[in-house]
């Protein structure tokens, strides 16, 4: 019990930490954007096929960079093949691939991929050399999140640590030393019973 209470401490800290640093971050350059919600299925089948063939293959990534992505998806979308394209290294797509694995991020639409990875970028610029509890902080579960999604997630983690905890399994009483008498049949006080009048 004592390690879970510590574990959502440090997952605490961490997540006001960052909420703080891109609110602070946020108000700088006024970046909450919107998330497209409509779902693209050929776009999150992509995604879930990508996940299986790094799977069947142990990969952390498939894909260089972000162009050589939406080439496959392109391809992907006529043939539906997965291919691993190279192209030329770009170190932040490459952890962001990571990120999405470990996360197992399916994302809507390949706009929101685009805004989730932009948003990663951020947090990955802010705190790649930051460390917390052995984890770096750019690769928390909300480095991907918008400035309103973590915030949300941050009250949400604080209500329940403040969530008063409830003995499920409390103590019986002790029985009373001095348990009142019962009043007994014989010290009831007789109540004389009504006749009932039958009119004729």
């Amino acid at each position: 019990m004592y390690t879970r209470m510590m574990s959502h401490l440090v997952i605490s800290l961490i997540i006001m930490y960052l909420v703080l640093t891109l609110q602070s971050e946020a108000k700088l350059h006024n970046y909450d954007p919107a998330i497209p919600d409509t779902v693209d299925q050929l776009f999150v089948d992509f995604q879930k096929d990508v996940y299986a063939k790094q799977a069947k293959h142990s990969l952390e990534y498939l894909y260089n960079n972000y162009n050589s992505f939406k080439k496959d998806f392109e391809q992907y979308k006529t043939k539906k093949i997965i291919t691993k394209r190279l192209g030329v290294v770009d170190l932040s797509f490459k952890q962001f691939q990571q990120f999405m694995k470990r996360f197992s991020r399916i994302y809507k639409n390949i706009e929101e991929f685009r805004i989730r990875y932009d948003l990663f970028l951020q947090t990955w610029d802010l705190f790649k050399d930051q460390m917390v509890a052995g984890q770096k902080l750019a690769m928390s579960n909300l480095s991907d999140r918008t400035l309103s999604e973590q915030t949300a997630e941050h009250d949400r983690l604080l209500n329940e640590s403040h969530r008063p905890v409830i003995n499920k399994d409390p103590k019986p009483k002790p029985p009373d030393k001095n348990p009142k008498e019962a009043p007994s049949d014989q010290n009831k006080e007789q109540v004389p019973s009504a006749k009932v009048q039958q009119d004729d």
